[in-house]
């Protein structure tokens, strides 16, 4: 048994949804897999809802043995120029496709994205995600994504590690600002957030909220039930000082977006809120994952990093790796 269906629209790719939950069920339950929240089929649906400029192109090819489906998209650029990425548009941290079984399915599949004769363009793809077949696309190194593994630290070893980090807390605490948690369902809060955040990086062109199809995406997304969303504060009265949303993705925390009030930096409230959160994740017996990024903030806590690397593949390369594939299937 051979098929390979390919989702060109939203209508297709819900056709998809029992098939791509299961695989991502089996990936995850996988050891070897470096499948994340980010591969999941909720978030890719909705990221194809609201970000139209991306054309799904999906492919999943199943065999008797095996099944690969690659969350493609084609995307153009302002000259028309037409490439290849993943769905998610700019939202998701690190990009990777579904596998399960042999290698003949995703042979196929990737065949089927190569026939497009359309370059390849993906930030970020982790360090030891299917090496089989990033490896064929020159990866080049691009960042590192820093985080806490709770086999490494303990809640009661990471405060005694950062004994003044957790003083600076109390004295923000003393200045008025309390502990709150929240829920991803409160979109009015998770849209002022992002607001915020667009307002003081207005002018920046790192600024990816100036896009309200990113603010509109994160409050959607924020609301699911697969993201498990909860937001952390530090208010003081009525007042924001900082909040951090946060998903979690089975036994990790990811630290999505962090914003603090300008007018409390002199407390490093962007600084003590993912030290507090850090801190309470480790009791609950989570890992922390800082997301995309090696800053300093992120830096000063971390026990480890992962790296991360970008793929910028020609056509003719990707129909060249899946030929080596394939080749590589028929030698063993």
């Amino acid at each position: 048994m051979h098929r390979t269906f390919t989702a060109r629209s939203v209508a297709e790719l819900e056709c998809l949804r029992p098939r791509w939950e299961e695989l991502y069920r089996s990936s995850v339950a996988d050891p070897r897999s470096q499948a994340t929240l980010f591969q999941s089929f909720e978030l890719n649906l909705l990221a194809a809802r609201i970000f139209s400029h991306y054309a799904p192109h999906v492919v999943l090819s199943e065999t008797s043995f095996g099944a690969t489906l690659i969350p493609a998209a084609i995307a153009g650029d302002e000259n028309g120029k037409q490439s290849l990425r993943f769905l998610g548009e700019e939202m998701f941290d690190y990009r990777d496709y579904l596998t399960v079984g042999d290698d003949e399915a995703a042979i196929a599949a990737w065949e089927q994205v190569g026939s497009l004769g359309l370059p390849l363009q993906l930030t970020a793809v982790r360090e030891g995600a299917h090496p089989q077949v990033w490896k064929h696309l020159s990866p080049q190194p691009y960042s590192g994504a820093p985080g806490i593994d709770c086999h490494d630290i303990s809640a009661e070893q990471f405060w005694h590690a950062h004994v003044r980090v957790g003083s600076r807390v109390r004295k923000l605490e003393r200045a008025g600002a309390c502990f709150r948690t929240a829920s991803g369902n409160d979109s009015s809060l998770v849209r002022w957030i992002y607001q915020q955040k667009a307002r003081q990086l207005a002018g920046d062109a790192k600024n990816v909220f100036a896009d309200q199809r990113r603010i509109d995406f994160m409050v959607a997304a924020c609301a699911l039930p697969a993201t498990n969303c909860e937001i952390f504060l530090f208010e003081a009265g009525s007042e924001i000082v900082s909040a951090l949303v946060t998903f979690r993705d089975h036994r990790t925390r990811l630290f999505y977006t962090i914003f603090f009030d300008e007018r409390w930096r002199h407390y490093s409230p962007g600084i003590l809120l993912p030290y507090d959160v850090a801190l309470r994740t480790l009791a609950e017996g989570l890992n922390v994952d800082y997301l995309t990024g090696e800053q300093p903030h992120k830096m000063r806590f971390a026990t480890r990093s992962v790296p991360l690397f970008t793929i910028n593949a020609p056509a003719r390369a990707l129909q060249a790796m899946a030929q080596e594939l394939a080749a590589v299937r028929l030698a063993a």
